[in-house]
């Protein structure tokens, strides 16, 4: 994960906005691991 978060942060497409281009990312990063405990419990409870 680090070298991605240097990697994205070394070749942004526009210097002004690499704030956003960082949000975009740890929204990515983190987006899952919240949905994941809700949705989770649903296939056991289908079977």
């Amino acid at each position: 994960m680090a070298v991605d978060l240097a990697l994205a942060a070394a070749v942004p497409p526009d210097a002004k906005e690499s704030a956003k281009d960082m949000g975009v990312l740890n929204i990515a990063n983190a987006l899952p691991q919240s949905l994941v405990p809700i949705i989770a419990p649903a296939p056991p409870g289908l079977c």
